[in-house]
């Protein structure tokens, strides 16, 4: 049985079994710990065009909780960073 992936670039490349639980727990990963914000939010946020930590932070709500961004700006600058290099990459 195949399954479509769940990737940030939405492939349509057919996985199995323990490929589709593996991205599935990836995109649903909690980056932001403050306000139990998963991955796939930033990774709909950069694709609807916000395309700076701060123009994320205002889409999804992050930078807001308690570490006010300093446990999760990090990890959504390496997501921002790793749609870019996608992105050049399909060009």
């Amino acid at each position: 049985m195949y399954f479509l992936p769940l990737s940030c670039q939405d492939k349509v490349n057919p996985v199995k079994g323990e490929d589709v639980k593996r991205e599935w727990l990836r995109r649903n990963e909690i980056v932001c710990i403050c306000r139990g914000i998963p991955r796939k939010r930033f990774l709909e946020a950069i694709r609807q065009g916000a395309a700076t930590l701060r123009e994320i932070n205002r889409a999804v709500g992050s930078g807001s909780g308690d570490c006010k961004g300093e446990r999760c700006g990090p990890k959504i600058e390496a997501l921002l960073h790793e749609w870019r290099r996608s992105e050049k990459n399909r060009t």
